[in-house]
């Protein structure tokens, strides 16, 4: 399918739908945004940035690769301090029990000013 094809079907079923139906398409593709790309997105921005060259906790420079966590991102370990971390350590995600998804909803939500 061409890309042209592709924007005249969206702009058909955009413009014929009722006001339910475009909030149940916004809420699919939102799901789907979530759910498949921004996890990815914010441990990738994460690793991009994080320097594995020093210990977040000590400062020191004896750092070797320590296996990898559930979620299969590397770790690592401090020789001088024997602490391990990774690139989340000392992040809001760092000992959060809640993944980036549920952080966007949460963030999205309180932009758009809902109540608790």
């Amino acid at each position: 399918m061409t890309d042209k094809m592709f924007n005249d079907i969206i702009d058909s079923i955009i413009n014929n739908a009722t006001d339910d139906e475009i909030e149940i398409i916004r809420e699919k593709l939102n799901n789907h945004i979530i759910n498949h790309i921004y996890d990815g997105e914010v441990h990738k921005e994460l690793s991009d940035e994080f320097d594995s060259s020093f210990c977040p906790h000590c400062g020191h420079d004896h750092i070797i690769k320590y296996g990898k966590d559930k979620n299969g991102n590397q770790r690592y370990l401090c020789k001088y301090c024997h602490k391990t971390f990774s690139p989340m350590t000392g992040t809001l995600f760092s000992y959060s029990k809640k993944e980036a998804y549920q952080w966007y909803l949460y963030m999205e939500s309180l932009f758009r000013g809902d109540t608790i």
